[in-house]
């Protein structure tokens, strides 16, 4: 007797049983969090099951099922595949179970193939099913589900291939223009796909001999012939993936194995260089012809599960490669661990692959830079980041902000508040909002005379379910302000689940309330859209960040509220401590002295979302009370640090405003940043650099400007463009005030007219050499204005920065969509008190610099930190001025300094 395991099956012993329980636990906690319940079919089903439902023409049937007869004489099979069994399961229990049916499952089944490398012939398999959902929004929420365990599995070079492959509407057409296409070639075909041409046509684009052939990639596809409702089904799936920012490649050419799959069908196929060929690792598709099959009511369904494969990524065999089709060389790359236990985050061949190259190149590599995982587009515009199915309760099937033309005709129940109550001639419409949206809905006196009588009881803030149909609106009323705007709910019944008073001001974006009469009614003021906009992007961003670190290695670690006192720039909050009489707690500034311990502790990397407390002055960027991302690395350059925050900023601006960020960023020392932007914070989304002209005025007739470059003072300017000289002399009035009021002396303002002539109050005291100066040194040309200010320095740069802001947000210049980040280095140490001689700052001793750097983003217009501590903090990083610690680790332990 062999002591070895069947052919075709493994012993999962110790180390590898414990991966495949994570992997259990990891498919259950995905699973649920889509809003999915666990269902077990039996391990053997009816051989008639698969029979009637996988096809004549599928390999499972005529070559891979186990199939024997029971002491009865009935033939039952091991289950090739779960579909089939959990369809039966629902229609056998229909009257017991909701609808939809979202349920997933995870275990053994069985095929008779022949073994080999990342194939087993007893296998497990996760998948997901919904069933009795015919719009293209289940479809969505399958592939984004398969796309996000995929993900949380550390696969990341892969692509999603998309196809719909019809119906039976318009797929017998194809079937016979396929067929017709192929005759000419039968004897360039093998047995096994001439076989197939007879039965299902559309599978000989999956015959693995003679895929590659020429004759069949040039083939007619179905893309091109779909129906109406296949079309419009395939463009509501494409278009829910866009929306929900995963990416996906159209594969005319791509069919499923299973004879019963309709319209849309897609694959997960992994392009790790490591594997020895392209593998699918996920894959899925619609079947709304298989209940019918069975025997049961037309039910459509769409499901997805890992495909047969076993995966022996050692000689001992892999639990987590149980669910990975391809070679084992893929599997270890794929997942990012290997048999002597990589922790997460571990580059492994990928890092050794980017050795020696350039920094530019490398550097988005060893940062892990998971563009290619696919964004969340959503956020940019307000809209939905939570999976709708996830929201369904016993009291509502849908959100507010749901619904789309896709759920017409469906029977809905919605929960929420009303927003708006209106009477137009006997019809009333209310607007139900909830934390998803706001959606239109009717009430109609004929239609449902219950409802609209119980609706003339409801006004603003009452919380209400309502029951009714979804329907397209009439023609020329739809609300294109409205993502639910081209749909309304006719309302079939009211519940009134609590009144309310008539709150003390709109719940609107827009309210003038006073901020004190808002916050004692705090619960009212965060119904508001925007601070629901808000919180989401605050999770939104923190989920990001941990996302993005974690498989770099970073540790999350949360340090004491509650220390010692550290000297650092502003006054710490104190908390006295009952126990120790006389002694106080302080709260942190920032975990300085706890990030040193856990460097020197050989942590090596940790990063934490903390919270910080300055007993400060607020200010425009900063309040008592705010959040920051601290990052710490040991043996690490400022390249490794920058190669970790790069993709990290790109990736969240991408993902919560839908902008692209090129990578590298730009860098520039601190002082190139004062002398071409006059700021350590500029805006570069737009240029108005600043222009020396210092040189140019020294010993110029014009004696103001002569004397301040005689006292060591600086004297710059820019040049506005797109016709600011035709601003009127009021507006440059208002801007030599503005300078003025930002501590400079004042500022000339020099107007260019048509062939270089110039207007100014202080025209006649220039030379032909300073005109001549001021436009090349500028060059503006004609409309342009040049700004001059001539003082001191850092009051030069002041004025100049602010009016450059003021000019590019009159001007227009600034392109809300673009975003552009910075790095700096070196800034000063130490800067000169207003109340003591110093010399010229551009001079400091080189011994007052600190070799640190920081990173600085856009400003963004009316995101003002509130100045009462009692009003809750905006968002973290990446918005605002600056953003977050950034000290660089040292090698030896020692901390960085923070910018």
């Amino acid at each position: 007797m062999s002591f070895q395991p069947p052919r075709g099956t493994q012993d999962l012993l110790l180390d590898d049983a414990d991966q495949l329980l994570a992997l259990y636990d990891a498919s259950h906690a995905t699973a649920r969090l889509f809003g999915f319940r666990y269902l077990e079919t039996p391990t053997f089903e009816h051989t008639e099951l698969y029979a009637r439902t996988s096809g004549d023409t599928s390999v499972v049937v005529t070559k891979e099922m186990y199939t024997f007869q029971d002491k009865g004489g009935r033939s039952v099979t091991l289950r090739p595949e779960s579909t089939a069994g959990v369809v039966r399961a629902y229609l056998g229990h229909a009257h017991d179970l909701p609808t939809p049916f979202k349920s997933y499952y995870v275990g053994r089944h069985f095929r008779h193939g022949r073994p080999q490398a990342g194939r087993l012939r007893e296998f497990r398999q996760f998948g997901i099913e919904i069933v009795g959902v015919a719009g293209p929004e289940a479809d969505v929420e399958v592939v984004v589900l398969g796309d996000r365990f995929a993900r949380e599995r550390g696969l990341r070079e892969y692509t999603l291939h998309l196809n719909s492959i019809g119906d039976a509407r318009c797929r017998p057409a194809y079937r016979e223009e396929l067929i017709g296409y192929f005759e000419p070639y039968l004897d360039q075909l093998d047995e096994d796909c001439r076989e197939r041409l007879g039965k299902n046509p559309l599978r000989v684009f999956d015959c693995k001999a003679d895929g590659r052939k020429d004759f069949v990639l040039a083939a007619p596809t179905i893309a091109d012939r779909l129906c109406g409702p296949c079309t419009e089904h395939f463009g509501g799936v494409r278009s829910g993936l866009d929306q929900a920012g995963v990416r996906y490649e159209l594969d005319p050419r791509l069919v499923r194995g299973l004879d019963y799959y309709t319209r849309t069908a897609f694959e997960w196929i992994s392009t790790n260089e490591a594997s020895v060929q392209a593998a699918t690792f996920n894959a899925g598709g619609r079947y709304d012809g298989l209940a019918e099959a069975l025997g049961g009511p037309a039910t459509p369904g769409v499901g997805f599960g890992r495909p047969p494969a076993g995966g022996r990524a050692s000689r001992r065999g892999r639990a987590d490669g149980a669910f990975v089709r391809g070679s084992a060389a893929e599997g270890t790359a794929q997942d990012g661990r290997s048999r002597r236990g990589r922790v997460r985050g571990d580059r492994g061949g990928a890092g050794a692959r980017g050795r020696g190259r350039d920094a530019a190149t490398s550097r988005g590599r060893r940062a892990g830079d998971r563009r290619d995982g696919g964004a969340r587009g959503a956020a940019a515009s307000g809209g939905s980041m939570t999976d709708p199915s996830a929201m369904v309760t016993a009291m509502r099937t849908h959100t507010c902000g749901e619904l789309r033309l896709a759920h017409a005709g469906e029977q809905v129940a919605l929960c929420g508040w009303v927003a708006h109550r209106r009477d137009h001639g006997g019809v009333t419409f209310i607007d139900l909002r909830d934390r998803e949206g706001v959606v239109q809905i009717v009430f109609h006196p004929e239609d449902a005379p219950a409802a609209h009588a119980a609706a003339q009881e409801l006004r603003g803030e009452w919380v209400v379910r309502i029951m009714g149909v979804v329907r397209e609106r009439p023609e020329g009323m739809a609300n294109a302000d409205l993502v639910t705007g081209a749909v309304e709910v006719a309302a079939t019944s009211v519940e009134v689940l609590n009144s309310a008073e008539t709150p003390p001001f709109v719940i609107e974006d827009r309210t003038e309330a006073d901020e004190l009469l808002r916050l004692e009614y705090r619960y009212l003021d965060l119904r508001r859209p925007e601070m629901t906009r808000g919180l989401r992007l605050r999770h939104e961003i923190n989920r990001t960040i941990r996302e993005h670190m974690d498989p770099l290695g970073f540790l999350e670690v949360e340090t004491p509220v509650l220390t010692t006192a550290t000297p650092e720039g502003a006054r710490d909050f104190l908390v006295p401590s009952r126990m120790f009489p006389g002694s106080f707690y302080a709260l942190p500034q920032s975990p300085q002295q706890l990030k040193q311990l856990l460097m020197v502790a050989g942590q090596d990397r940790y990063y934490q979302i903390v919270r910080c407390l300055r007993d400060e002055k607020p200010r425009a960027d900063r309040g008592l009370e705010f959040t920051q991302l601290d990052v710490e690395m040991s043996f690490a350059e400022e390249e490794d640090v920058m190669a970790v925050i790069e993709p990290l900023y790109a990736r969240i601006v991408r993902e919560t405003q839908g902008a692209d960020v090129s990578t590298p960023f730009r860098r520039m020392s601190y002082d190139e940043m004062l002398e071409r932007y006059g700021s350590d914070k500029p805006d570069l989304r737009y240029g108005m650099e600043l222009s020396e002209f210092t040189e140019l005025f020294e010993g110029s007739g014009f004696t103001s400007f002569a004397k301040v470059a005689a006292d060591g003072g600086a004297i710059k300017g820019l040049v506005a463009p797109q016709g600011a000289a035709a601003l009127s002399r009021k507006e440059l009035d208002k801007l030599v005030e503005d300078a003025k009021g930002r501590g400079a002396a004042g500022l000339v303002w020099i107007a260019v007219e048509d062939e270089g002539a110039l207007r100014s109050p202080v025209e006649k005291f220039l030379s032909d050499e300073e005109r001549t100066g001021i436009l090349e040194r500028t060059g503006a040309g004609a409309g342009d204005l040049v700004c001059l200010v001539a003082d001191r320095i850092d009051r030069t740069n002041v004025a100049l920065d602010g009016l450059r802001r003021d000019l590019a947000a009159r001007l227009d210049l600034i392109s809300e969509d673009r975003w552009e980040f910075v790095w700096y280095f070196e800034p000063p140490l130490f800067e000169w008190s207003d109340d003591e001689v110093h010399p010229d700052p551009r001079s400091a001793d080189p011994g007052t610099r600190l070799r640190g750097l920081g990173v600085v983003a856009r400003r963004d217009r009316g995101e003002v930190r509130p100045p009462d501590p009692r009003v809750p903090l905006r968002s973290p990083a990446p918005r605002g001025d600056r953003v977050g610690d950034r000290p660089v680790g040292h090698a030896d332990g020692r901390e960085g300094c923070d910018p």
